[in-house]
């Protein structure tokens, strides 16, 4: 499995807030976040559920930063949902 960096967040939303981590990629390797993305949460920006994840993407003017707003394993959203 591909190693991230991982980082402890906490996500307000809808007035409620949820335990998530950030994962940050440089630009260069999007493509194994792409693919990570795709199996576990289908389309990017999808607002599941307001009790689950969304993604935030962030470009800077030296490089890009892509982060994903991950739930625990286990609480991904169901099919219906993707």
């Amino acid at each position: 499995m591909y190693e991230y960096e991982r980082y402890p967040i906490l996500l307000p939303k809808w007035g409620s807030s949820v335990w998530g981590e950030i994962h940050l990629l440089p630009d260069s390797d999007w493509e194994v976040l792409d693919a990570y993305e795709e199996t576990h949460l289908g389309v990017y920006e999808r607002i599941f559920d307001e009790t689950y994840s969304f993604y935030l993407y962030i470009a800077g003017a030296n490089a890009k930063i892509k982060t994903s707003a991950l739930l625990p394993e286990g609480l991904w959203p169901s099919d219906e949902f993707g």
